[in-house]
């Protein structure tokens, strides 16, 4: 390795060179998924925009390069801000779809950062994130679905139905975590 480089870029450039065949995947869900959440977006109706593409791109790689940073707060905050700003309607279907997009790379990235990058998670762990995932993934296309009929009957929208849905989606929260366990299940699931 180039001794001329930072330490910290030289560890950064380890790092991704000890990447597991599991982190890589994980890490390219994590780049590519801001990316197709701006694809989404521009099909819901937003005009593109040269500067954001390329402020997302590079944020999307720096967070997969480093998933534990808080770079992916700062994609997040990107994402939400771009489409509070340019899609005309926050209940349509593409909604529901840019929200499952952002669940897998948010997943995805939380689920690399577990581990070192040289590490390998076990198939428990990973099945229990994905079926966390589909349930979150449900949950989500429940409360669009309570949005998108709060919207029809009052154009305007409705707080309380809102606030209904996230009471609902604690309650489940609650209920899951209360759940009786099978014998020989993980304790901290």
């Amino acid at each position: 390795m180039n001794a001329s480089l930072p330490p910290a870029l030289r560890a950064l450039v380890a790092d991704l060179g000890a990447l597991t065949r599991q982190q890589a995947l994980l890490r390219l869900v994590v780049a590519l998924a801001p990316v197709l959440f701006l694809a989404v977006a521009h099909a819901a109706g937003a005009s593109w925009s040269g500067p954001v593409t390329i402020c997302v791109v590079v944020l999307a790689l720096a967070s997969a390069a480093e998933p534990d940073s808080h770079v992916a707060l700062v994609v997040l905050a990107v994402l939400g801000w771009f489409w509070a700003a340019r899609v005309g309607d926050p209940t349509s279907w593409w909604a529901l779809a840019a929200a499952w997009v952002v669940l897998v790379g948010h997943g995805a990235g939380a689920l690399a950062a577990t581990v070192p990058s040289s590490g390998q998670l076990p198939r428990v762990v990973v099945r229990q994130w994905a079926t966390r995932a589909a349930l979150v993934g449900l949950l989500t296309a429940g409360v669009w679905g309570l949005a998108r009929a709060g919207t029809a009957m009052h154009p305007q929208g409705r707080a309380t139905l809102t606030v209904l849905a996230l009471l609902a989606l604690a309650g489940v929260g609650l209920w899951w975590r209360g759940a009786p366990r099978r014998p020989g299940a993980d304790p901290d699931r």
